[in-house]
């Protein structure tokens, strides 16, 4: 997957969304300050933010702390407190106890329908994980197509991830409950630590990209809201080999239980590796410790700039530096100090100053800091920083700088910062960059003078500024380029982007390195076209291929412009729904030439002479009439539930649909009459049709009072809309729901069987709960030796009663086949008569493949089957 928008445009789209922010605490006066300073900083890149945090049974000052915070106003910010006590007696585990507090926020705000005034939910841990944010890498998740993803996850600085019990990666070890005595040396550290090497190795693999899970964590969760509404947090688990009598045994990550549902749901999670957030270092103090601190600085009560000045404390013949808004506020008195140079950094420049203003020893670096600062670091190289001077009163600014310059900033280095303290939301700015930068590299420091009394209250008296003594910087280093000083930023010093325009003939529109540099990114390196720097040393050797690639380029050139006359945009876009929000041939025509032909997407004309002319690598072309709705064609007849996109729906309906009258559009009318004999393919009668179950499941529907109404919605609108038909059964019967009740504590709520039912098939199974039924016929009639013999995994079952119990905790969600003893099974199934039978599913190959469609579909339409079969129930 690829981004289809930048990192700018990312931040505009999501000034334009309202967000949730919730979280769970208890306990955390240490980290409070932190943490909640991150959620209002996080909370400004939103247009509206609604906050609610559920706190438990805290022996510290957190709930104290949290109604102060809570009592702050904030534009276009609601907060929302969650209190409860006592959770320890009736969630003894902890795992289940955060289920339960999680699930508490859901249901606030799906109970609230506030999912109808925001679109997005970022979950956040507010305890020391969540220490520092790349706040910008996690507008990354934005940079997707919005249609593509349902939830992100982080990692971690350097590419490490600690939350492994949350994890569920099949491309990693961490795949299965990791605590759990099913896993072989779950007790090794040692061999742990190699697992956890191995994931760091894999993010690295798949950095800036993202992976797809089953599962994940890692401190913070970004969903849409409309993908999470209908699943819940769980902590059951139930270990197939010891049965839940070990320790770690006994429950899962909580988070497991709310993404199975969603992954059960076909919702798609993702890892983004370039989303990062920052654990607290072991040996940093607390942001709380750091802001009393502040309290010890001496104030000197003049202004801090002209004393440090005056006192010439500050080494001249190393590098000044000044950051700022605007130009021309401090150069000239900075300028007149030195001799030497002085490196002014400003966002904008400011009309009033023109050079003639400015001393002659100032260089001015105007607009993206981040690539004047690389630009500054390749320059000066060998130099290291005496002075600083800030005048950002920008967390985001400051943070950056700090984070590009800090092996540059030498042993007694002096540090102005022109807002410090005793202002509006300083905790949020400068004095919060400061901090991060102090923790994060290790560096020792004293305070030199402040102008004011420090105040935990806004005093607003002006600037409040500081003078800093650096006194160690462990990290001191002539800075290599090799560095990681940008994570997702544009940076393109080293780009030789004549080279690039020169040997890409589309290109010639180019004109500076920026926009050379802005098309490889988005567009050149997902073409795999050739990225060029400067003096590199495989440009010679590879020169003669790339004159001899001209030729064969310019000919491929030449036929793909030549096919888009005869673009059917209009197909291209319905084939792939990820691509809905393109609005015109333009758009999906730039959209299949940068990326649709380099990813495998089929090229669709509406000119059959153009399938002969274009045959591009990893592209096809076809022909299929506009009118033809596949994904309705599918929906409408259940037995092609194989078919997998337009093409092979198309195939089946022109060898097979159309000789058998299958309606393919919902506007087909000449299909209309045939309706009636398609539904009764389906069923013959609604004997077995289970409606209140299909009305229980549908809550859009309970005006329905009768099985009539039922059916009669079902056979006119359900079918088509991909609704599931439900089959009365003897599980509903036999079900156990005060045991059910009783095993769930978060369930004491429910009185009757009816409601126990409806929870079981909207949320428990999908959440893994185990169903509970009473020992009657349904156990007689379960042919536990076919359900072994079947599914070869299970072979270490040896009791009939360990297979009913898989099956209910487990197959039932896994989608695994067991059978009536009445039925047929599948030792006599004639496969060979049931395909020679069934024209449409000659495609089928083996016996397997014949009796799942059998067992899942066929037996439901009545499909033609050698054996005579004995009418029985099933459970959909």
């Amino acid at each position: 997957m690829f981004e289809v928008i930048n990192l700018n445009e990312s931040k505009i789209l999501a000034k334009s969304l309202n967000v949730i922010i919730y979280g769970t605490i208890r306990d955390i006066e240490e980290h409070f300050v932190k943490s909640f300073t991150n959620i209002d900083i996080l909370s400004n890149f939103f247009n509206n933010v609604y906050i609610i945090i559920f706190e438990n049974d805290s022996t510290d000052n957190t709930r104290f702390l949290l109604n102060n915070w809570a009592s702050y106003n904030n534009p276009n910010i609601i907060k929302k407190l969650i209190l409860e006590e006592n959770l320890n007696s009736k969630f003894p585990l902890r795992a289940h106890r955060l289920a339960y507090c999680r699930n508490k926020i859901l249901n606030y705000i799906f109970e609230n329908n506030l999912d109808q005034n925001y679109q997005y939910a970022l979950h956040c841990d507010l305890d020391d994980r969540f220490w520092s944010l790349d706040y910008e890498s996690i507008l990354t998740c934005f940079q997707y197509d919005l249609n593509s993803w349902d939830g992100m996850f982080p990692i971690n600085t350097n590419y490490t991830y600690y939350d492994y019990w949350a994890l569920r990666c099949n491309e990693t070890w961490f795949n299965k409950n990791i605590f759990c005595c099913e896993i072989e040396n779950n007790e090794n550290c040692k061999e742990f630590e190699n697992h956890t090497s191995e994931l760091s190795n894999f993010l690295m693999k798949n950095k800036n990209k993202l992976i797809s899970v089953s599962s994940a964590f890692n401190g913070i969760g970004i969903y849409k809201l409309s993908s999470i509404k209908y699943s819940r947090y769980s902590a059951n688990y139930h270990c197939s080999k010891c049965f839940g009598k070990n320790i770690g045994c006994y429950e899962d990550n909580d988070h497991i239980g709310l993404h199975k549902s969603m992954v059960f749901n076909n919702y798609k999670l993702f890892i983004n590796t370039k989303m990062i957030l920052e654990n607290k270092n072991k040996n940093a103090i607390s942001y709380s410790k750091f802001i009393m601190d502040l309290k010890n600085i001496p104030n000197i009560k003049k202004n801090v700039l002209k004393y440090v000045l005056y006192s010439k404390i500050i080494d001249s013949n190393s590098l000044w530096l000044n950051f700022s808004e605007k130009i021309g506020n401090y150069e000239n008195t900075l300028s007149n100090f030195t001799s030497n140079k002085v490196f002014s950094f400003c966002n904008y420049d400011n009309d009033i100053y023109s050079n003639k203003l400015i001393n002659d020893n100032v260089t001015k670096y105007v607009g993206n800091l981040s690539k004047n600062l690389y630009d500054f670091i390749i320059k000066n190289e060998n130099d290291f920083i005496s002075f600083m001077h800030i005048d950002f009163n920008n967390y985001h600014d400051t943070k950056n700088m700090f984070d590009k310059l800090y092996k540059k900033i030498n042993n007694g280095c002096i540090i102005v910062i022109n807002k410090f303290i005793n202002f509006n939301e300083y905790l949020l700015n400068d004095l919060h960059a400061f901090y991060e930068f102090i923790q994060r590299y290790n560096i020792k420091f004293n305070y030199i003078a402040v102008n004011c009394d420090f105040s935990l209250k806004s005093i607003n008296n002006g600037d409040t500024n500081v003078a800093i003594k650096i006194i160690e910087n462990p990290n001191l280093s002539k800075i290599e380029i090799t560095d990681k000083f940008f994570i997702y930023e544009d940076v393109y010093i080293y780009f030789d982007w004549k080279k690039y325009v020169e040997n890409n003939d589309d290109l010639n529109h180019v004109k500076t390195i920026e926009e050379a540099w802005e098309h490889w990114y988005y567009h050149g390196k997902n073409e795999c076209r050739k990225y060029y720097t400067i003096d590199n040393k495989d440009d010679k050797d590879n020169k003669e291929d790339d004159i001899d690639n001209k030729d064969n380029k310019d000919d491929k050139m030449n036929t793909i412009l030549n096919i888009k006359n005869d673009f059917d945009w209009k197909t291209y876009i319905k084939i792939n729904p990820d691509l809905k929000h393109l609005k015109n041939i333009e758009e999906a025509w730039n959209h299949w030439i940068n990326y649709g032909k380099d990813e495998g997407r089929q090229c669709y004309t509406n000119n059959n002479n153009n399938n002969e002319k274009y045959q591009c690598e990893k592209t096809n072309t076809i022909n299929i009439n506009s009118d033809f709705d596949w994904e309705t064609y599918i929906k409408i007849n259940p037995d092609l539930k194989h078919l997998k996109n337009i093409e092979e729906a198309w195939n089946h309906w022109i060898n097979h649909g159309k000789d058998e009258g299958r309606k393919y559009s919902i506007n087909d009318e000449k299909n209309d009459d045939k309706k009636d004999d398609k539904i009764n393919t389906i069923s013959n009668t609604t004997n077995d049709f289970d409606w209140e179950t299909y009305i229980k499941i549908n809550p859009d529907l309970k005006h329905l009072t009768t099985i009539e109404d039922a059916w009669n919605h079902w056979i006119n609108h359900g079918i088509n809309e991909g609704r599931q038909y439900y089959k009365k059964n003897e599980m509903y019967d036999n079900f156990d729901w005060r045991k059910y009740i009783k095993k769930n504590l978060d369930l004491n709520n429910i009185k009757n069987k009816e409601d126990a039912w409806t929870h079981w098939i909207n949320h428990g199974n999908k959440e893994g709960r185990q169903i509970y039924l009473k020992k009657d016929d349904f156990n007689d009639n379960f042919d536990w030796e076919y359900y072994i013999e079947n599914n070869k995994d299970l072979k270490h079952i040896k009791t009939k009663e360990e297979a009913l119990n898989h099956w209910i905790n487990y197959g039932i969600n896994e989608g695994r086949n067991t059978i009536n003893k009445n039925c047929i099974n599948f030792s006599n199934f004639d496969w060979k008569y049931y395909i020679e039978n069934n024209k449409d599913l000659k495609c089928i190959k083996t016996k397997e493949d014949a009796w799942d469609h059998w067992f899942n579909l066929g037996k439901h339409e009545n499909r033609l089957f050698k054996k005579k079969l004995k009418k029985t129930h099933f459970f959909l």
